[in-house]
């Protein structure tokens, strides 16, 4: 990767500073309070409500801070506006968030129906779908016709796959994973020029941290936050490949967007102690987050997008 720039590491420091740490402790004080409030029935969901918090709440302070000291009258609402906007205009990518609070309640009806019948994969895979329709620009979906099958196949396995993985063990080990790819996006994604996927990326980063945290210390389910980052990680990825004018090969933005896939291999280790589990699980995962790093070094980036 190229050196930072004064710009970008003034962006970082300011993420540092007023971004990650009310991510992290939103992402920690939500779950926490809320799974010692309502047990371990309601874990799932305190962890969804987790990513959330901390998500916007770091976003909001990170774009308010700086209004604070100025003379801007509304640093409150401007925060918010600069927290659920992904990209400047009118672009179907800021229905980002929306889709994101529609995959976590239906997580909630897709485990009632796992319940008594089993079915619970096809509310997933019909969401997964409409949320792809939706949310990809439609002069996108028309050039290449694949793409919003594709992006829902993603969106849909991860969400199968992660959400097992999560929620037996549930030690926070699946999510400190995703915390890794979405630092991995968030790399790319400031190579690409995409800083506001890329203040996304890492807020998502730190709440899924902060999240692990808690299920870790009480063994709590964490799999309702799944669906969120099984979203967001691809949605970011292809928003940011979609976006960009800079020279970073696509198969450095896949490699990045399925590398949590890799996890399935953890699944005929899942009883095995602690330690070598998570050593597997870390080994499975940096695999294709370290080849799209690699991808996207500047000798790299001549490959047609």
């Amino acid at each position: 990767m190229p050196p930072l720039d004064d710009e970008a590491r003034a962006v970082l420091i300011a993420m540092l500073r007023w971004g990650v740490p009310p991510a992290l402790v939103a992402a920690i004080v939500v779950m926490a309070v809320l799974e010692w409030l309502g047990g371990p029935k309601q874990a799932p969901a305190a962890a969804a409500l987790g990513l959330i918090a901390g998500v916007v709440l770091g976003l909001w302070s990170y774009s308010a801070a700086p209004l604070f000291s100025t003379e801007e009258t509304s640093p409150l609402l401007a925060g918010l506006r600069g927290a659920l906007n992904l990209v400047n205009g009118d672009s179907s990518w800021n229905r980002m968030p929306w889709a994101v609070l529609a995959a976590v309640c239906t997580e909630r009806l897709a485990r009632a129906l796992d319940t008594h019948t089993n079915d619970g994969w096809l509310l997933r895979g019909a969401t997964a779908v409409g949320i792809a329709w939706w949310l990809i620009p439609e002069p996108a979906r028309e050039e290449f016709v694949w793409l919003a099958p594709s992006f829902a196949a993603v969106v849909f396995l991860e969400w199968e796959l992660l959400a097992r993985l999560a929620a037996e063990p549930p030690d926070g080990s699946v999510l400190v994973c995703l915390a890794l790819a979405f630092l991995t996006a968030g790399i790319l994604l400031v190579n690409a020029g995409i800083s506001r996927s890329m203040e996304a990326s890492v807020m998502c980063a730190s709440a899924l941290v902060g999240i692990a945290l808690v299920a870790w210390w009480r063994r709590a389910d964490a799999s309702g936050a799944i669906p969120a980052a099984a979203l967001l990680l691809p949605g970011l990825l292809l928003m940011g490949q979609q976006e960009t004018s800079e020279p970073v090969p696509w198969s450095a933005f896949a490699a990045a967007a399925l590398g949590p896939l890799m996890l399935a291999g953890a699944w005929p280790v899942r009883r095995w102690p602690a330690i070598p589990r998570h050593l597997v699980c870390l080994v499975l995962v940096l695999i294709p987050l370290i080849a799209a790093v690699l991808l996207a070094l500047p000798g790299e980036a001549q490959e047609p997008r």
